[in-house]
């Protein structure tokens, strides 16, 4: 799914945040398309693109709006988390 991806969008909160952008280098070396939400050069996402957030918590108010935002836009959307019964997860 990432590899076909138009573009790759990627957020996470706090101390996952800084392992979602680590995780975004990576795939920026392997030559895909990804942004970080948040940077200035993040493009809007749309259809044929991939919205991964990370959740611990399952329940992060803010990855829930990315999460119907990017799929109101057409993209698909991944989740990181911790709580697989949490509203996070049932949204992914």
């Amino acid at each position: 799914m990432l590899a076909s991806a138009g573009r790759i969008a990627v957020y996470g909160c706090g101390r996952e945040a800084l392992q979602v952008k680590g995780f975004a280098m990576r795939l920026y070396h392997l030559g895909l398309p990804v942004f970080v939400v948040g940077d200035m050069t993040a493009p809007p996402l749309g259809q044929g693109d991939v919205f991964l957030a990370s959740s611990g918590p399952g329940e992060t108010t803010t990855v829930l709006t990315l999460m119907r935002v990017a799929r109101a836009a057409g993209a698909k959307v991944l989740l990181l988390t911790a709580e697989p019964a949490g509203s996070a997860a049932q949204l992914a």
